[in-house]
Parts: structure tokens; C-alpha cells; sequence
């Protein structure tokens, strides 16, 4: 693990309420404070624990260092709504990905400061891909207003 991750993941475990120690009873990991402890280098730090690190403590340190050291945009948090009541996220989840394909490719290209036909036609491509995901978005948040409006107005939120 790159050496930054290390680092988020020790001051997660540090500054939790209580310390590495409170942290560990909450997450039932015993080993918790070795496996943290830059000067333990036998104990290893698994992926399942540094979830359950960032989920009870809801510090996203280890997530965000973990990104930076793949060269990757950090995740953008989901939002607390029930998917059953949200038919559209699957369409908002792939508007998000087109997106970062779009940043992605662009700041690929950009790069040595010079935009080939090549990488013209593949910048514009992605972009058609979000602007489709997009409309198709605004295809159904419309559809479920519409929905809404055709409820009587006491039935209405």
C-alpha cells in the first residue's frame, strides 16, 4: 500500500473518538492497532478492515488516498434514497461514469498540449454519450414529475 493510504489510514484509527483502540471494539478487529502502527511492519492492514474503518467512522481518508495513488477522481458519495423510489439512479450512476470518461479522456489528451484528430473524434464521441445519458435522465425525472402532477393536488407531497 502506498505509503499516503498508510498514513490515511492510520489517522482515521487516530482520530476516531477514543482512538485506534475504541475503533477496533467497534469494528470487533483486535489487531487494529498493530496493523496501524507504522513501526509493526509484519502486521498488514486488509482491505475489509479499512472499509469497516471508513464505515463506522465515516472518515473516507483511506478511500480518497487510495484514489489519488491510482490516479483516479475520488467517488462522489451516493446519495441517501431508496432505489426502489428512484428509478432514475441507474441513469444518474452512468451520467456520473460518462462523465469522468469524458474528464478522463480530455485530460488524457490534453497532456502533451495538443489535441489530435484521433483524440478530437474520441473527446467528442464521449461527449455525445453524456449529453444522451443526460437527456435520458431528464426523460424520466419528467416522467415521474408528470407522474406526480396527475395525482390529485391533496395526494401530492
Amino acid at each position: 500500500m502506498s505509503g499516503s493510504v498508510l498514513d490515511a489510514a492510520y489517522w482515521t484509527g487516530s482520530d476516531y473518538p477514543g482512538g485506534a483502540k475504541a475503533l477496533a471494539e467497534r469494528i470487533n478487529h483486535r489487531n487494529l492497532d498493530d496493523e496501524l502502527n507504522p513501526n509493526r511492519t509484519s502486521a498488514k492492514l486488509g482491505l475489509k478492515t479499512a472499509v469497516d474503518m471508513q464505515v463506522m467512522s465515516g472518515d473516507f481518508r483511506i478511500l480518497y488516498a487510495m484514489a489519488e495513488a491510482c490516479r483516479h477522481f475520488p467517488p462522489v458519495p451516493m446519495p441517501d434514497v431508496p432505489t426502489a423510489d428512484a428509478p432514475c439512479l441507474a441513469t444518474l450512476s452512468r451520467l456520473a461514469h460518462e462523465f469522468s470518461s469524458l474528464v478522463g479522456e480530455v485530460a488524457g489528451d490534453l497532456g502533451d498540449n495538443k489535441v489530435t484528430n484521433a483524440e478530437l473524434a474520441e473527446i467528442v464521441r464521449r461527449w455525445h454519450a453524456l449529453v444522451s445519458c443526460g437527456q435520458v435522465l431528464i426523460q424520466q425525472v419528467t416522467a415521474m414529475n408528470a407522474a406526480l402532477q396527475a395525482l390529485a393536488p391533496e395526494a401530492r407531497p
